[in-house]
């Protein structure tokens, strides 16, 4: 649970997928840890919401979507904004729940993790047991942290900026896409919209997903644009739409970290 989707994450999954068709009590453990991190911020967000801003709480509906389907990830955005206070909430609830998953001896046949393995899973009461014993952890840590979060609505409210949906709005475009069109899709999507309402800035971002494409940047979007930046790992889907337009080309990870610096670009002009 350390990283949530890292090098570590992935050591220690890859380890456990191995070995599912000798050792499958191995993933039973594994695959309730891989989601408890998204499932308890999501909780978190639910339980307390004057603990989290407002992104926050909108993040979280995420990461319960993806925690469900066993993507650790959506809990970055949290474990970015406050390690200090995140990070040891979804240890101890990877802890709690892949304990209680091995006490209740549970076998997951699948090399993945949440809910969305329950089909093959031996010992079902204990796995859904285990998730939720391990996301109850994760929150109540969190809340315990955390203090009440105060939101300048007055300063928010001078801003123009942020994620637009109308046509012929935005000032920057961008497109953001992964390999599974899920975890690092959203996450730099929603990065960016956040360094976008920061700077005053006003954005439309469009994710080619698992869904396929959302929120479609149209020519009328295109002809008022001064930047569109390309977010991603996989290539870009109709991408000739851009062809009289500057772009930034960068991966996902770059956009979820250094969103407000690509945003910048077309600030400074």
């Amino acid at each position: 649970a350390f990283d949530m989707g890292g090098p570590i994450n992935k050591v220690a999954t890859l380890f456990a997928q191995t070995q599912v068709n000798t050792q499958p009590w191995l993933m039973g453990g594994v695959g309730i840890a891989i989601c408890t991190p998204p499932l308890g911020m999501a909780l978190a967000t639910f339980l307390s919401p004057k603990k989290f801003k407002r992104d926050e709480r909108e993040a979280g509906k995420a990461a319960g979507i993806m925690g469900m389907i066993g993507i650790s990830e959506g809990a970055i955005p949290f474990a970015a904004a406050d390690p200090a206070r995140v990070l040891p909430a979804v240890v101890a609830g990877g802890i709690v729940g892949n304990v209680v998953g091995f006490m209740f001896h549970v076998v997951n046949h699948a090399p993945w993790g949440g809910w969305i393995v329950l089909p093959v899973v031996d010992g079902k009461i204990g796995y859904i047991v285990g998730t939720l014993a391990g996301a109850l952890t994760t929150a109540a840590i969190v809340i315990l942290l955390k203090k009440n979060v105060v939101e300048d609505e007055s300063r928010s409210n001078q801003f123009a900026g942020g994620s637009v949906t109308e046509e012929g709005q935005a000032d920057v475009l961008a497109i953001t896409s992964c390999p599974s069109g899920v975890a690092h899709t959203f996450l730099a999507a929603k990065s960016l919209e956040k360094a976008a309402h920061h700077l005053g800035v006003r954005i439309k971002v469009e994710t080619q997903g698992a869904n396929g494409i959302g929120n479609r940047i149209t020519q009328k979007d295109i002809e008022k644009a001064r930047l569109v930046i390309f977010a991603h790992d996989v290539a870009i889907k109709e991408v000739e739409r851009f062809a009289n337009v500057k772009t930034l080309d960068v991966s996902t990870k770059e956009a979820m970290l250094n969103a407000q610096a690509l945003i910048m670009t077309k600030v400074s002009k």
